[in-house]
């Protein structure tokens, strides 16, 4: 093994990178990631060191991953293997859907919005659960809490089950179920959340090659123009709240995308109140909420 500059490796890997179509910007940082995770130092480290060191195994397995990241559109979570969410570290795997950042802007909003009302015993049902991130982020931030993850796809299911045990999270329970199917319907919950399938299969034909070619479709189409599942659970889900005193928290929360022009009408008309739409750092209409 022998010591190669640290700034020489990057210029050559962000070069790999914008020759396999990635934008600049976006190569430096992602060349950035893949040596951190090659190597399992933090870029200050390898800054501070000035060079690492390398060898043919290092070369082939770098070589591999920019391989897969331009040629097969391999998202570049999935070969780190995992991303940061509300403080955790979130293992991912193909094909299950990769936590986006809107949907940790939605989880912080929240966690911030129950502090604020001192409670601290919180009963918390995620529907379409996926690797667990939003139940978990919550549990993480309310240890008293009682939170229940479900996914109708037994391999989601597991990989929330690993990210509970990876992340420490003892108080969280993940059930495979199509949505309510296999809930016991006597519990009752403070606060539904979901991030629930919502493109239409006229916007999953717009999507980017790496989202279509390696993650699940069905955690991301739904039918009725992407607006069959928040329907289903508008339907179920006053069965299973019961009033708060405090009408500062939410107790149905939706992420949703561009698809949703409806869904105030969809809440309104299943006997929510309260219902309002925020917009994300971006600017999108990005999460609904409301109180039964």
């Amino acid at each position: 093994m022998h010591n190669v500059p640290v700034r020489q490796i990057i210029a050559k890997l962000t070069q790999l990178l914008v020759a396999g179509g990635l934008l600049p910007h976006d190569a430096q940082q992602e060349a950035w990631w893949l040596l951190e995770k090659l190597v399992n130092q933090s870029q200050t480290n390898l800054i501070a060191q000035g060079s690492v060191g390398w060898d043919s195994t290092r070369e082939e397995r770098i070589a591999g991953w920019i391989h897969q990241r331009t040629h097969d559109k391999k998202p570049l979570q999935y070969i780190l293997g995992s991303v940061p969410f509300a403080d955790l570290e979130i293992l991912v795997e193909p094909p299950i859907l990769i936590p986006r950042p809107e949907t940790e802007e939605i989880v912080v909003w929240l966690i911030d919005a129950m502090r604020a009302s001192g409670r601290v015993d919180w009963r918390i049902l995620d529907l379409c659960t996926g690797t667990g991130c939003i139940a978990l982020g919550l549990a993480a931030a309310f240890p008293n809490a009682f939170v229940i993850g479900i996914d109708k796809n037994p391999h989601a299911v597991d990989l929330a089950k690993r990210n509970a045990r990876h992340n420490k999270l003892e108080h969280v329970l993940f059930i495979e179920s199509d949505l309510f199917e296999n809930l016991d319907p006597s519990l009752r919950f403070d606060l539904i959340i979901s991030n629930p399938p919502y493109i239409s299969n006229e916007s999953y034909q717009q999507l980017s090659k790496e989202v279509v070619a390696w993650e699940d479709k069905l955690a991301l189409v739904a039918a009725r123009d992407g607006m069959a599942l928040y329907e289903r659970i508008v339907a179920k889900a006053p069965a299973f709240l019961v009033k708060l005193k405090s009408k500062n928290v939410p107790q149905l929360v939706f992420e949703i995308g561009k698809d949703q022009d409806s869904i105030e009408e969809v809440m309104k008309n299943g006997g929510f109140q309260e219902v309002t739409v925020y917009h994300d750092l971006r600017g999108l209409r990005r999460w609904a909420t409301a109180v039964i």
